[in-house]
């Protein structure tokens, strides 16, 4: 039984004499059983682990020890009792970790290179910092970015839900002054307003019931120097738009709590995926701030309008998938790539990434093809909202009639698909939400937000 253990057994009795030897540790000791069993131990190894145990009655697990050739192993010990508790000797096993190692190091080299990689994919002129492009309309954008990023000026961004907004703002980060300063992301719509004040700009020892006894620093006091992304910020309630603004203004805040005013030299970066002008009239974002915020806008294309970005993207999220899943995937074939081409994307590229990870963890295709979508459930919706025929012939019934405004008319085309797409999941999913959102791979809080842009009623 012993000689079929793959780890290196030794035993020693309480006077330190070897009584058992096995095969594996001869080979990993280069020292033969016959050779050393009822022999000294301290005779071959003069500080062994072994003889530590006996001498102390302690275990040890897992010791990293150097052996004589250089390789490594690693070492655990215990005393041996007899069931009335009188020790007897010891146990070690050992067991050689260099082919491990040698693993470790070359999975290591092989990581450096892939990151070396990721630098120069990232470093090529259609990837820019991680958002890709090659659409002219979008490349306008991200120069425009690359100009502004340089300044101090405050830049909203705004786009559809998972048009790469936060990407965006790590465009103008990492092309900033600033790039080696804190970047500090706050996600407005999570912070409950009772919260908002001391979030965001911390408070001091015992401001309020249940605060930290030392106090607490803002969020705008951690990007001190650097770079703070409001985002979600047209999700903002009016009173703490008021907060806000203070700050832009002022360019300093007190903790809650505190007396002592604190300097702010934080870059402001907002997004939203709100009209936030229309808010604005509506009396829900205050004017004030909407054009404190708006110093630089940069309003970011829905993927319907960059299908031309849509097979390098496949290509990337597909490499980064495989490497994330260790599947190999070798391309796909024109259909797959038509299909999601032509399809509306409603939830933009984050629903383009979320289908692309579906489908490599669901199916076992090393080519994507038609099938591969029909395997994750998606290719009657996809096809559905992609029949450019349809399109095309009530954009020709548009142009042929008189009267009419073209563009508002292509613009209530697009609403249309969209409400007959969404409405046409929530019938497959019976009215599910949840469900129906990770159909479309769009977040639940954008489909609830289409719900009720669109007047649709569930």
């Amino acid at each position: 039984m012993i000689e079929n253990i793959v780890e290196a057994v030794q035993v020693i009795n309480c006077d330190g004499i070897v009584t058992l030897w096995n095969q594996q540790a001869e080979k990993l000791f280069d020292i033969k059983a016959d050779d050393i069993i009822g022999k000294q131990l301290s005779d071959f190894f003069a500080d062994d682990l072994l003889l530590e145990v006996v001498k102390t009655g302690q275990s040890y697990s897992f010791i990293p020890t150097e052996l004589e050739d250089g390789s490594f192993a690693i070492r655990s010990a215990v005393p041996v009792f007899l069931p009335e508790g009188q020790m007897v000797g010891a146990v070690c096993t050992t067991q050689n970790i260099s082919y491990y190692q040698k693993l470790m190091d070359e999975l290591e080299k092989a990581n450096s290179k892939v990151l070396t990689l990721r630098k120069a994919i990232a470093n090529r002129e259609e990837d820019h910092g991680g958002f890709y492009t090659i659409n002219r309309k979008t490349r306008l954008v991200l120069e425009q970015a690359k100009k502004v990023a340089k300044t101090n000026a405050t830049v909203l961004i705004q786009g559809e839900s998972g048009t790469g907004k936060e990407l965006m703002a790590h465009v103008l980060y990492e092309n900033s002054d600033r790039a080696d300063k804190p970047f500090i992301e706050v996600n407005c719509s999570a912070i409950p307003e009772t919260l908002f004040e001391s979030e965001m700009f911390g408070y001091e020892s015992g401001a309020f019931t249940g605060a930290q006894k030392y106090g607490k620093v803002g969020k705008f006091e951690l990007a001190q120097g650097g770079t703070i992304f409001l985002d979600e910020v047209g999700e903002l309630p009016l009173d703490m738009q008021a907060k806000l603004l203070r700050v832009l203004q002022e360019k300093r805040f007190y903790r809650v709590g505190g007396t002592t005013s604190i300097n702010c030299d934080v870059r402001v970066i907002a997004a939203t995926n709100q009209e936030l002008l229309g808010l604005v009239e509506a009396g829900k974002f205050r004017d004030d701030l909407f054009y404190r915020l708006n110093v630089v806008n940069l309003l970011i294309p829905p993927l319907r309008e960059r299908q031309d970005d849509i097979l390098g993207l496949t290509n990337r999220f597909l490499r980064e998938l495989a490497l994330a899943y260790n599947r190999d995937i070798t391309g796909m074939d024109e259909e797959f790539i038509e299909i999601l081409t032509n399809f509306y994307w409603p939830g933009n590229v984050r629903q383009l990434h979320n289908l692309l990870e579906r489908i490599v963890i669901l199916t076992d295709h090393k080519v994507m093809t038609r099938e591969s979508i029909e395997e994750v459930g998606v290719l009657d919706l996809l096809l559905s909202s992609s029949d450019n025929d349809t399109v095309g012939r009530e954009v020709a019934s548009i142009i042929t009639s008189t009267g009419e405004n073209i563009s508002t008319s292509l613009d209530e085309i697009v609403l249309q698909r969209e409400r007959e797409v969404i409405i046409k999941a929530l019938e497959k999913c019976r009215n599910n939400k949840a469900q129906t959102a990770k159909m479309l791979g769009i977040p639940r809080s954008t489909l609830y937000y289409k719900l009720k842009t669109l007047d649709i009623i569930c």
